[in-house]
């Protein structure tokens, strides 16, 4: 796809695996803007958005969220054709003023996120969700906070999943760093029409976790790292008691899917940049999420 030119600003801890991932599509790498890229560049390199004089028709932004509005102001460009690395700005009124962009979402065009879409009615009525998304390094974000850092991916799955009619009805945040550092450890709750979600993210937490289990009364989704399966066990109501003497209800002991498959010969940063290419609408847009950010930071200081 020649007549696909894109421009990558932005080639440092996230941006140099756009670059890898660029270099390996199709798709034509025609410049990098980046006084100090940590990656060997083999397309022209410039130091600063004003200095570029090559052509392109498509721009990824992976640089610090408080850059990107100058960045954006000056680039000739529908914003279609913009890909902004989340969080996507530091405010509301910076994700409101760059337009309609593609939004850095990189699980909503994952295959594991598109599976549990389409089978949900598997699992029966949903009533939990439930997330871990933390670590111990290997940075420690100084222009945002663990919610827009980490905790934003679980948001977006979650709205992705069950649409934005949601309720914030718990936030505790701390701060052990001191500044210029900002929250690093959240719980949240939240509910979606009865549905609960209960979501944890810390740069505190001496394990790498990302781990989601979706629970329904017939069955749940487990998904952990790169892993995706399913258990079909659940509680059945019954007028008795069980063979354990449990009064009312009887479990109906499932077994674990072998992880389930995929025909997936792309990364999940692959997909996203055929996505984005095609203009592919997401479920979930960047001004819904920060709309909810938004709630969730009225509610803890309330």
């Amino acid at each position: 796809m020649g007549d696909i030119k894109i421009l990558l600003v932005g080639c440092g801890y996230w941006g140099k695996n756009w670059y890898n991932t660029i270099k390996n599509t199709e798709y034509e790498l025609v410049g990098v803007v980046d006084p100090n890229p940590i990656v060997d560049v083999d397309v022209p390199l410039f130091n600063d958005i004003d200095f570029v004089d090559v052509d392109y028709t498509h721009v990824v932004l992976s640089v610090p969220p408080k850059y990107i509005n100058g960045i954006v102001e000056k680039l000739q460009l529908d914003s279609s054709k913009i890909l902004i690395e989340k969080p996507c700005g530091i405010s509301i009124e910076d994700v409101t003023s760059f337009g309609g962009f593609y939004p850095g979402f990189i699980f909503l065009n994952s295959p594991h996120y598109q599976y549990i879409k389409e089978h949900i009615d598997d699992i029966g009525k949903p009533l939990f969700f439930n997330s871990s998304r933390a670590s111990m390094g290997p940075r420690i974000r100084t222009d945002v906070s663990i919610l827009e850092d980490y905790l934003i991916h679980d948001l977006y799955i979650f709205m992705g999943l069950f649409g934005n009619d949601i309720s914030v009805e718990n936030v505790s945040m701390s701060n052990t760093f001191n500044n210029p550092v900002k929250n690093d450890t959240i719980n949240l709750t939240l509910n979606s029409k009865g549905i609960r979600a209960d979501m944890f993210s810390s740069w505190w937490f001496p394990h790498k976790t990302r781990k989601l289990f979706i629970v329904g009364d017939r069955g749940s989704f487990i998904w952990e790292d790169e892993n995706l399966s399913f258990y079909d066990g659940y509680y059945k109501k019954i007028d008795a008691m069980d063979k354990h003497r449990n009064i009312g209800y009887e479990l109906v002991d499932g077994e674990y899917s072998s992880h389930i498959t995929f025909s997936k010969n792309k990364s999940n940063l692959e997909l996203e940049l055929d996505n984005f290419i095609n203009n592919k609408k997401l479920d979930v847009t960047a001004l819904d999420v920060w709309n909810l950010i938004e709630e969730i930071k009225n509610a803890e200081k309330a």
